[in-house]
């Protein structure tokens, strides 16, 4: 019986995507239970996931696996319109894999860019942390698109984390050392910008536990700021 009621609300909530996918703007491609691609406009995807992830927790919510209750990983793919499908697809896929489904309790959203050349750019939140990456990333957008922000303020804390990654750190005191220095730094970088940036990124920077926490931060940053140019873009405005 459980299983009959599982697979009902699986495919119950299969029938619903198609519907959230045409409210983001997007193209469905396949909905199979859990399993969807679709293509979406770069400004809608983030909340097209947190609709979707929440629509599947709400569908299955009195049901669960090994007690804890179920959860839908999301991985976006930013691309180039020139880029081959088949490539973008594999590496979410990938990426869910390798990164998303690593989460403890899974339960994750991955986002990955693919600039035209370049190294791909990826981070990966929980959609459990806090503050969560929805109003994380609207944030920094506000404040990318605002100019309290600079644009180039991602590639400022990514430079830091490299520097970070030289420092030695065997020992507990090293790493214990090692972090509070992070913060203080990564705190004075944002904090040497508007007020507005301080309340938003106080949260991550103290959270910071390695040089890792930081690329994310900065490749945060940087995902924001290509979603504001896409608004930007769809609203036909400038930055």
């Amino acid at each position: 019986m459980e299983h009959r009621a599982f697979s009902a609300r699986l495919s119950a909530f299969a029938g619903s995507v198609r519907g959230i996918i045409d409210r983001h703007h997007g193209a469905l491609v396949y909905a199979a239970g859990e399993d969807i691609v679709a293509l979406l406009p770069l400004d809608g995807c983030v909340d097209c996931a947190d609709e979707l992830r929440t629509t599947f927790h709400d569908s299955l919510l009195d049901l669960s696996a090994d007690g804890k209750p179920m959860t839908l990983s999301v991985g976006i793919a930013i691309g180039h319109f020139l880029d081959a499908l088949e490539d973008i697809h594999q590496a979410v896929r990938d990426m869910l894999d390798e990164k998303a489904k690593g989460f403890d309790g899974k339960n994750a959203l991955a986002i990955q860019y693919h600039s035209r050349g370049g190294a791909p750019v990826e981070c990966v939140y929980s959609w459990n942390q806090q503050p969560d990456p929805r109003p994380q990333l609207r944030d920094w957008e506000t404040m990318l698109r605002s100019g309290d922000l600079p644009q180039k303020i991602a590639y400022d804390v990514r430079q830091l984390a490299e520097t970070y990654k030289l420092w030695a750190s065997s020992s507990d005191a090293d790493k214990s050392l090692c972090r509070r220095a992070m913060i203080t730094d990564l705190g004075r970088l944002l904090s040497s910008k508007k007020a507005s940036a301080r309340d938003v990124s106080e949260p991550l920077v103290q959270a910071v536990t390695s040089p890792d926490d930081v690329v994310n931060v900065a490749n945060t940053i940087i995902m924001a700021s290509l979603i504001a140019k896409s608004r930007s873009l769809s609203e036909g405005t400038r930055e």
